[in-house]
């Protein structure tokens, strides 16, 4: 059933409007991603500096559920750029018999020339079941080998800004190597809230997770997801499009893995491009995320 036709939303003031190297450096310090490409470079998740995406207005005794998302971005962001930012709200459509339904958005992210640098489209579920409350939640337990494993599986992360990959070098069910996000602490969503909210209580009208929750939001995760694919591809490829379902919050303690395999290969136009399947999974194996990326890489015809 459809509640709603769609609406244009009131443009609210980002946290970031202007591209700078302080607030790329904060954004990509909250994410835990040290590429040392994001020095000279801008990452596509920054986006999320800007601008949560939730676009879920009305009906506040119902929880905003980050439940997927349409990434696309159509040219690279640019320091000293500033940015502003477009959303409209689509139709609600209700599951049948139950009192949850869903909110879609768009936010598209406008250069000074009204130029769309990037567009996201996100789903909002929109139900009236918080996260499990902290105390309810199972203990997450490590032993020290665990946390030892971790903590080294997290200092050997690897990017390709020295050993730059290219099309030619890719093949079908390549593995796209892996990142660990873990075990989440308090500090760890503060630091994202710095890099995207300015303040962990800046949370109205967005989705779940953050302090109030002890879990990471949506956002945070597919942030990690594109942490993951910008790794593998250099800084001389391109993220072009990203589709991402979440599946359920890390709570706080929690270990992300998130890994990702090549699944298509083509040219088109003479654009060289990938097709990556990627997920995230905790600690016991469950999925937390998982969804499709497509890149453009450099040919070596192109040298």
């Amino acid at each position: 059933m459809k509640r709603k036709t769609k609406d244009a939303i009131e443009d609210k003031k980002p946290w970031v409007s202007e591209v700078t190297r302080d607030a790329v450096k904060h954004f990509v310090w909250g994410i835990g991603d040290n590429n040392p490409m994001w020095e000279r470079a801008v990452p596509p998740s920054f986006a999320y500096a800007i601008n949560e995406t939730t676009v879920a207005p009305g009906h506040e005794e119902y929880e905003r559920h980050y439940a997927s998302v349409e990434w696309e971005w159509f040219q690279p962001f640019t320091i000293g750029e500033c940015i502003h930012i477009e959303q409209t709200s689509k139709d609600e459509k209700s599951e049948q018999e139950t009192d949850t339904f869903y909110q879609t958005g768009k936010t598209k992210f406008l250069d000074s020339q009204k130029t769309v640098i990037a567009q996201s489209t996100v789903s909002c579920r929109r139900d009236k079941l918080p996260l499990l409350e902290p105390e309810n939640r199972p203990e997450i337990r490590y032993t020290a080998e665990e946390l030892n494993t971790i903590e080294k599986n997290i200092l050997a992360e690897q990017s390709q800004e020295t050993n730059q990959l290219f099309w030619e070098d890719v093949r079908i069910g390549e593995l796209v190597g892996s990142i660990r996000k873990g075990p989440l602490s308090i500090m760890d969503i503060v630091a994202w809230c710095s890099g995207t909210l300015g303040s962990p209580e800046n949370t109205q009208n967005l989705s779940l997770g953050g302090l109030q929750d002890q879990a990471a939001t949506g956002p945070q995760v597919v942030a990690w997801l594109i942490h993951l694919i910008t790794n593998w591809i250099g800084d001389k490829a391109t993220l072009l499009r990203l589709r991402a379902e979440l599946k359920q919050h890390p709570f706080l303690g929690s270990t992300t893995t998130l890994s990702g395999v090549v699944t298509d290969l083509g040219i088109k136009e003479k654009s060289h491009w990938c097709e990556i399947n990627i997920k995230g999974q905790l600690q016991n194996g469950e999925l937390t995320i998982q969804g499709k990326a497509v890149v453009q890489l450099p040919s070596k015809a192109e040298k």
